[in-house]
């Protein structure tokens, strides 16, 4: 998310300078010699060591455009990541950089600054435009910042676009848009090299970008992190759609299942992990509408939430909700005509409340709500005008008669509609689709028009999604990925808590261990026994990668056979073999920390060998280093998250014990 800008004056300088950055744009405009034989030296270099680098080569007077379109082409030839265009260059130089970089599957941004103003809206707007016609992956768009207004009118632009920008508000006044605009679905950000000074006006250090990002609860500035809450929550298929849609649109990023005890520790949990976005299932919608200050429509008349997105300038959550938008898309995909048309809902929680507004969103003449309670149903008919009805046998042979489509939003497990009142003529769709619930085992067999319910899940979820991040849903990517066959079954597999030092992986397998009255391996320990030596002295004598050899094969030992509780140390993940291995044969439970809570628990432990002999500062300074690195590990595998701020080892052991529990119902 970071993208550093180096001002190099050769290549000694932008090689030197490269061997700190992991995202870098070198200025072939800032070198003194500029030949394409240096520009190839400093590319190839990138390459060759996985830095990802932007080739940018600004006009200037010490070199004229036909030089400038060479030593771009040099980069494209030589491999670099993105080139960057200005949008005044001359079309035939234009189309030629362009032309090369397609080829080289190069992305190519097309650029537009203004160092003295902000333009309008349909100004900007014209600008996008045309950089787009221009065949860019990506528009920039920097643009002097001179008041608040400004900085507001560049950051909407993300909101409203829904393809790939990079915006900027130049000068002291717009710094906030350098921090908040990736946040908002800017590509990314730039940031100075330390030492060789900033590239363009209100560029800050890297250090201080990441020291505001760090205040922000954003541990890795590159990566973001979307989830999905709920109790149980390990059933979700979220995490299916929404990661195709991240890597689909190129978003550095993960959406991962949190585990809570109630909705108030789901929202601390997901604001303690850094959570940009959240989708919000059974039982909490409700709950969490009450939690929001901000609401869109949908929630307002729901009065549920089941998306949220994090506003890193207020520091408060907005709520939507994207369910209603969901069953509409579902009727309307699978051709279902409902205008004028009797439909009735049983159900009267959140979900209900949703598909009765879809329902008169889409023209239906006529709609019953059914529950068990009664007063609940006559409270949602009274909200919606609708009708209600009980769910006796009686009332719902009454309630049915014309009938033209039947929703469900009831627990799966339950058989409330006889089979008897099924005609062939409706059309049905049930909310829960972690089981195949009665009703629609019935239906099959009458032969009744389904809609089956990840098709709700995935239109709310592609609606959830472009809130997120103000990019175009990939819902052809998504819905493959919801249909596809589960490639494996994690069932009987292990239990593998994973983690940063400090998260309390040894202490919550012990007793999960026992509760669960499976073997506990604890990775240190038997790398311990195994060579006779303390970590520290491993680490000492044989240097880390030794260590991280001896611990790949004691996990692949330990996966091996009947399932364990496996208490991994924090460094597993680096490697990617562990990582496949863990994500193939365990469940991977990851127990979170914040970088404050981590001091507190490793404060005066000398076993900790790469934190060890330093002091606080160093210590803090350490963590957050490698919590950037790691972040974006852990999340990669992991079937749950757990904070561990604020919870007992009971707590823990109680969330994991049932969410597997749950899992292997299923």
């Amino acid at each position: 998310m970071i993208c550093v800008s180096l001002a190099a004056k050769n290549t000694e300088e932008a090689i030197a300078a490269l061997k700190n950055q992991k995202f870098a744009e070198i200025r072939l405009d800032g070198l003194e010699v500029g030949n394409t034989k240096e520009v190839r030296e400093i590319v190839t270099f990138a390459r060759n060591n996985n830095k990802k680098l932007i080739a940018t080569c600004r006009a200037s007077q010490k070199r004229n455009e036909a030089k400038r379109v060479e030593l771009l082409l040099e980069a494209i030839a030589s491999g670099a990541n993105y080139v960057d265009v200005e949008i005044e260059t001359q079309e035939e130089h234009r189309k030629r950089i362009v032309e090369e970089a397609k080829k080289k599957k190069c992305q190519v941004i097309v650029s537009y600054h203004n160092y003295e103003k902000t333009p309008s809206v349909q100004e900007l707007e014209k600008i996008i435009e045309t950089g787009f016609v221009f065949d860019a992956d990506i528009v920039k768009v920097a643009c002097k910042s001179n008041s608040e207004e400004d900085n507001q009118r560049l950051l909407n632009l993300l909101k409203t676009s829904g393809r790939r920008l990079l915006v900027i508000g130049m000068g002291e006044i717009g710094k906030k848009t350098r921090i908040l605009g990736p946040l908002m679905g800017s590509e990314f950000t730039f940031a100075a090299d330390e030492k060789g000074g900033s590239t363009a006006p209100g560029q800050m250090t890297v250090s201080e970008m990441k020291e505001i990002y760090r205040k922000m609860k954003i541990y890795a500035p590159e990566f973001r992190l979307y989830g999905v809450v709920g109790k149980p929550i390990s059933h979700s298929k979220s995490p299916k759609i929404q990661n195709v849609a991240i890597n689909g649109q190129r978003i550095e990023g993960r959406y991962v299942r949190i585990a809570s005890l109630d909705e108030q520790d789901a929202l601390r949990s997901a604001y303690e992990i850094g959570m940009s976005g959240l989708n919000v299932t059974s039982p909490y919608k409700e709950a969490i509408f009450r939690e929001t200050i901000k609401k869109d429509e949908t929630s307002q008349k729901t009065e549920a939430t089941n998306t949220l997105k994090y506003d890193h300038e207020s520091g408060k959550w907005e709520g939507y909700n994207t369910d209603s938008y969901g069953v509409e898309m579902a009727l309307k995909e699978n051709n279902v005509d409902i205008s004028g048309k009797k439909a009735v809902v049983i159900g009267a929680g959140g979900a209900a409340k949703t598909a009765v507004l879809a329902l008169r969103n889409r023209g239906a003449k006529r709609i019953i709500i059914a529950n068990r309670t009664i007063e609940k149903a006559r409270e949602i008919a009274q909200k919606f005008n609708c009708e209600f009805s009980g769910i006796l046998e009686e009332e719902l042979e009454t309630a049915l008669e014309d009938c033209k489509i039947l929703i469900s939003c009831i627990a799966a497990a339950q058989r409330i509609v006889p089979k008897r009142l099924l005609r062939k003529e409706m059309v049905v769709m049930d909310a829960n689709y972690s089981k195949e619930s009665p009703l629609l085992s019935d239906a099959k067999e009458i032969g009744l028009q389904i809609i089956d319910a990840r098709e709700w899940l995935l239109y709310q979820g592609a609606k959830a999604f472009e809130i997120f991040t103000n990019k175009k849903a990939p819902v052809a990517k998504m819905k493959q990925e919801l249909y596809r066959e589960e490639a494996q079954n994690k069932k009987d597999k292990s239990i593998a808590l994973i983690g940063f030092m400090g998260s309390g992986k040894t202490t919550v397998g012990k007793l999960l261990s026992k509760h669960l009255k499976k073997d506990l391996i604890d990775l240190d320990q038997k790398i311990e026994l195994k060579t006779g030596k303390s970590i520290s002295e491993i680490f000492e004598r044989y240097g880390e990668d030794e260590f991280r050899r001896i611990e790949t094969e004691e996990l692949q030992k330990a996966l091996e056979g009947d399932a364990k509780v496996i208490a991994c140390g924090g460094g597993a993940i680096l490697r990617r073999e562990n990582l496949e291995q863990l994500e193939k044969n365990a469940v991977v439970i990851w127990l979170f920390a914040q970088p404050e809570t981590i001091i507190k628990r490793t404060k005066g432990n000398e076993k900790r060998p790469l934190l060890k002999s330093k002091t606080q500062k160093e210590r803090i300074e350490r963590i957050y280093s490698m919590l950037e690195q790691r972040i974006p590990l852990y999340s990669q595998c992991a079937d749950l998250v757990i904070s561990t701020e604020r919870k007992t080892v009971e707590n823990i052991t109680k969330l994991i014990a049932d969410e597997v529990g749950k899992a292997r119902e299923n």
